[in-house]
């Protein structure tokens, strides 16, 4: 019966992952390309009320038309790449002179990268229908925390226009004044991402993922612990935040995607094990008798800091087009936002006073020493290989 299974899941992987051939025209795309960049070229040099200015405009409307039914066309993250190659082939041949040609090729790339989080979504949404009744619960209350961070934050992001369009109780207000709202709505969505931890009994994976959004938010409300910061300073981390929202919201929505009974996640064993066990070595270590505080905490951040971002490569080599498995990518990020999270409210900070340094330490070890255990729970929820000794 086991071999049977190993079998069945083996032929499944062939079957998805073998290529197919593939529908992208290298010539046409080419083709497509230059006709852009002459219709380009004539609309920079003529008078705009000509009659070869007008024809002009009319064959650019055409080209792109033709140039987005190409990409359209694209079916799979080879072809995504194919295209994405040629594309940055035209854009190297642009250098700093061929305006035209560099217009061309940015129009191309952003349509191919929206074609590839498509086909990304799309093919995550159908492995989702074969999804389990016994996660339909907790399913529904993913969603609905979502949805409810969705509400509360997307007016801070920069793809609601944030901080050039302001919701209307902000408009005038300084920058100080918007960046505690920002504080504000962030801290509501730590809390949602929380109580929908605590009031469930999510698998480590889901809870972990549940989390990396937690400490996200966590972040967000971190501002500089000095009353005398100038409102630039207020105002750059509301056009930061504005760009680290927009991509929180899209990883949140393929987060709450519900995953099938078998995610792909096994692919992805070997790079997640290797991964979260070298972060677990990398984490600093906490002695009982602490000497000089304030230099201590900068070596641990520091370690913690790297820990982390090692926790994110890890994380960014999870998952592809065939087999996205989201809640894992995000499983291992958490790792990464942890420690950022853990470090954020005492990295900027200009104090000296001893005491504050030592219960910074305090507050540090708390936030780092449990991640050393998150892991073990991590990776002994990892799906077992058949050659795995685990399994006999």
């Amino acid at each position: 019966m086991k071999k049977t299974a190993v079998m069945f899941l083996a032929l499944q992987v062939a079957l998805t992952t073998t290529p197919v051939s593939a529908a992208f025209n290298r010539n046409a795309f080419d083709a497509c390309i230059e006709e852009y960049v002459k219709h380009l070229d004539t609309l920079e040099f003529i008078d705009s009320d000509s009659m070869n200015g007008d024809s002009a405009r009319d064959g650019l409307i055409r080209t792109e038309k033709k140039l987005r039914d190409i990409i359209a066309g694209l079916s799979n993250e080879r072809e995504v790449s194919q295209a994405k190659k040629a594309a940055k082939s035209w854009q190297n041949k642009a250098g700093v002179e061929a305006t035209a040609i560099a217009k061309a090729a940015e129009t191309a790339l952003g349509l191919i990268e929206s074609r590839g989080e498509k086909l990304a979504s799309a093919n995550y949404s159908i492995a989702a229908e074969v999804d389990v009744p016994w996660q339909m619960l907790q399913q529904k209350e993913i969603e609905k925390a979502v949805e409810q961070c969705r509400d509360i934050i997307s007016p801070f992001s920069a793809e609601s226009g944030f901080p050039e369009y302001l919701p209307e109780e902000l408009r005038g207000k300084d920058w100080a004044t918007i960046r505690r709202k920002v504080a504000e709505a962030c801290f509501k969505c730590s809390r949602i991402m929380l109580e929908l931890v605590e009031k469930n009994k999510l698998p480590i994976k889901q809870r972990l993922s549940a989390m990396y959004f937690r400490k996200r938010f966590v972040m967000g409300t971190s501002i500089y612990p000095h009353k005398n910061e100038s409102d630039k300073v207020h105002e750059f981390q509301c056009r930061s935040f504005a760009s680290d929202c927009e991509a929180g919201l899209k990883e949140m929505k393929y987060w709450k995607a519900a995953e099938p009974l078998w995610s792909g996640d096994i692919v992805w064993v070997k790079n997640a094990t290797e991964g979260l066990t070298k972060v677990k070595e990398m984490l600093p270590e906490f002695p009982d008798q602490i000497d000089n505080a304030r230099e201590f905490w900068r070596q641990a951040a520091d370690k913690a800091v790297k820990a982390g971002n090692e926790a994110g490569m890890t994380a960014s080599r999870i998952g592809d087009f065939n087999f996205p498995s989201w809640r894992l990518k995000f499983a291992v990020k958490y790792f990464k936002a942890a420690t950022r999270a853990a470090v954020s409210s005492h990295w900027h900070s200009r104090e000296t006073n001893p005491e504050y340094w030592a219960q910074a330490c305090l507050k540090l070890k708390k936030a780092i020493e449990p991640l050393g255990g998150e892991i073990d729970e991590m990776l002994n929820a990892l799906p077992k290989k058949p050659s795995d000794p685990r399994t006999r």
